[in-house]
């Protein structure tokens, strides 16, 4: 009689664990979050115009140059800003190993759009400390302004979106599928961070054309006595 209720019990053991709840990602802990999307400080370079308008010419599609930021006083470039921000970042990731798959998250985020090297560059014809090249750097630095506003709302835009989706639970995939998760674990940073940028984008390239306006452009043309168009002709 014993054997009869060892041998029930063994198998009603069994029963319970082979239909109890699959085991779940547990919640992950807080993820480090490095974020850096900010204007270092921009020198002033005095460069040939011809210079510049090859740098216009050649810019890459996300460089912020609008062809507004180059200004023609007597048929060549007085100034322009360089300002090329690019996204940059590295995740570390956390995995747990469960009776379903794995469970991977990100336990570490450096992110990084930004450019070490912006200029505002200023032709070169234009004597260092003349009234028209303090004129030129005033209105470019106008520019800077822009570029370091918006960088500051992106940044704390960003640092908020990216913790909340650092909080998000952990994906689980199929033992030997480990790059998908990965990957969407990548896609939620990306498709968090792209609209964000997006909008950075059309901030800053509306508040540089209302700088630019045709009345802007005569004012330097008439400035310091049209001093210009006598050095740039």
């Amino acid at each position: 009689m014993m054997r009869i209720v060892y041998f029930l019990c063994c198998l009603l053991g069994y029963w319970v664990a082979g239909t109890a709840p699959a085991q779940a990602c547990a919640p992950p802990g807080a993820a480090q979050l490095t974020l850096q999307a900010l204007m270092p400080d921009v020198p002033v370079v005095y460069v040939p115009a011809a210079q510049i308008t090859d740098r216009v010419m050649a810019s890459a599609n996300n460089e912020q140059q609008f062809g507004v930021l180059v200004h023609q006083q007597g048929g060549k470039p007085s100034g322009t800003v360089i300002f090329t921000p690019q996204v940059q970042y590295q995740a570390q990731f956390g995995t747990e190993d469960t009776d379903q798959g794995r469970c991977i998250w990100v336990t570490a985020l450096n992110y990084q759009f930004t450019d070490p090297q912006p200029q505002l560059w200023v032709a070169s014809e234009l004597p260092p400390g003349s009234c028209i090249a303090q004129e030129i750097i005033a209105h470019e630095s106008r520019h800077v302004a822009v570029f370091e506003n918006a960088m500051l709302r992106l940044q704390s835009q960003a640092d908020a979106a990216l913790r909340l989706v650092l909080s998000l639970p952990p994906v689980q995939v199929a033992y030997g599928q480990e790059e998908s998760g990965y990957q969407a674990l990548y896609d939620r940073i990306n498709s968090t961070m792209q609209p964000l940028i997006a909008q950075y984008g059309a901030e800053v390239t509306a508040a540089n054309n209302a700088i630019d306006t045709p009345g802007e452009y005569l004012r330097l043309s008439n400035a310091c006595n049209g001093e210009a168009g006598r050095y740039l002709h």
